[in-house]
């Protein structure tokens, strides 16, 4: 009995047996060769049953202890589940192995949106603010562009970014002094991808501003270019009150803002306006309001203060008082002055009667046998229908003719005197 020789052979096998894989990723096999009865040759490899638009290489190829066979999938690639078979082979001999391969489609980029805090309390003409964040996901990159819907009569939105390239946004919604009060559930828009269209939105600061009749003051009227906007921006206002008038620098405004000017004259009603700032660009016409109060000019008025509070003259001398004028509310009339109180013997001048600076010097001069003792003046200044005073002390003393010059009493004299008259 005569056997045949064994024959030299080998065996496949591959690891893992499943790979998961996303369109457009990769995975790897690790394909091992198994020789029999002494085999020793090179074993090319190959695979077939992949998904269209993958495709599988081996390294290296031919193998003889071990390959690695990588798979490689693209965007299109089908999904599914899959069975590829490994082929090798080396002369007359081939073996295969099997393995599964899962493809799974490509995540989409995309994004959500979130925002905080939840809720925000604003009193009319006040601003709130929020956070806009965005969640990308599937490797999204693009930018969003913003809209609020949803806001009470009166309020304006405005984001600090539009379109967003990062993570996040800050809305501030500004109110004016008519916006509807109440509880409102504001709608945050973004959208990315489609054609953005060209746009713009218009928003002022401040809410509100108070100016005296006569006087003017400023808004700055701030433009949000949406969808690549790049026109000029003609800017006009109304709801102004009589007599007011208005200037935005510069206009048509080419950049992000322009400075309102409203100058109101000293006919111009009191009161709060509501003001409408209207901005157009070609067919777009956009809109956002202010609040402007007109208030009276302060009364004019005047007071009065002496220095010293007091002074002290002796028979046949004098002393003096300056007289301040404190003048308020734009007051600049003539203030005619005059003193009250003064005893017997003394006289009173003053430097410039009427007055129309803010001071006035008030000299007195004391007669030899002017009344002695202390005396509280009372200095009056009197303009149109107002009338102020202010008060103080004045003490005579007695000329001795002693040695002593007049104006200037004697120690004797002080501890003799006091309130009343002394003739």
């Amino acid at each position: 009995v005569v056997n045949a020789g064994a024959v030299p052979d080998f065996s496949l096998s591959a690891t893992p047996a499943l790979r998961t894989v996303t369109q457009g990723g990769s995975a790897t096999y690790t394909v091992n060769i198994s020789p029999s009865v002494g085999f020793t040759g090179a074993v090319s490899l190959s695979a077939a049953g992949l998904p269209a638009g993958a495709s599988a290489s081996f390294s290296p190829n031919p193998a003889t202890g071990s390959a690695t066979m990588s798979v490689s999938t693209t965007a299109t690639t089908s999904t599914g589940s899959f069975s590829a078979t490994i082929t090798g082979t080396s002369g007359n001999l081939s073996h295969t192995a099997s393995v599964s391969l899962v493809v799974n489609a490509a995540a989409v980029p995309d994004f959500s949106l979130s925002a905080t805090p939840a809720s925000r309390t604003v009193t009319q003409g006040g601003s709130a603010a929020y956070t806009v964040n965005i969640s990308p996901s599937g490797g999204f990159t693009g930018l969003v562009t913003f809209r609020a819907s949803g806001l009470p009569t009166g309020a304006t939105p405005n984001f600090s970014l539009n379109p967003a390239t990062g993570n996040s946004s800050i809305l501030t919604v500004t109110t004016n002094s008519a916006t509807t009060t109440g509880s409102f559930s504001g709608t945050i828009t973004g959208t990315s991808g489609a054609a953005a269209v060209p746009d713009f939105s218009l928003s002022a600061t401040p809410a509100s501003r108070t100016v005296v009749q006569g006087g003017s003051t400023t808004y700055t009227a701030n433009i949000s270019r949406l969808g690549g906007f790049t026109g000029g921006v003609t800017l006009s206002v109304s709801g102004l009150p009589a007599g007011s008038t208005w200037t935005f620098t510069p206009n048509p405004a080419a950049a992000n803002s322009s400075t309102l000017t409203v100058t109101t004259a000293a006919t111009t009603p009191t009161g709060s306006s509501l003001l409408t700032i209207t901005g157009a660009g070609g067919a777009l016409t956009r809109t956002t309001s202010v609040t402007l109060i007109v208030t009276a000019p302060a009364a004019g008025d005047f007071s009065l203060t002496a220095s010293p509070a007091s002074q002290r003259v002796s028979r046949g001398g004098m002393t003096s008082y300056s007289v301040n004028i404190t003048r308020a509310g734009g007051f600049a009339g003539a203030v005619s002055l005059s003193v009250s109180g003064l005893p017997s013997g003394v006289t009173a001048g003053f430097s410039s009667n009427p007055a129309m600076a803010t001071s006035s010097t008030l000299t007195l001069k004391a007669a030899s046998r002017a009344s002695r003792g202390t005396y509280t003046l009372t200095i009056t200044g009197t303009s149109g229908t107002y009338t102020r005073t202010t008060k103080v002390s004045l003490k005579v003393t007695r000329y001795s003719g002693r040695g002593e010059s007049p104006g200037v009493g004697s120690q004797q004299d002080d501890a003799h005197e006091g309130s009343g008259h002394d003739n």
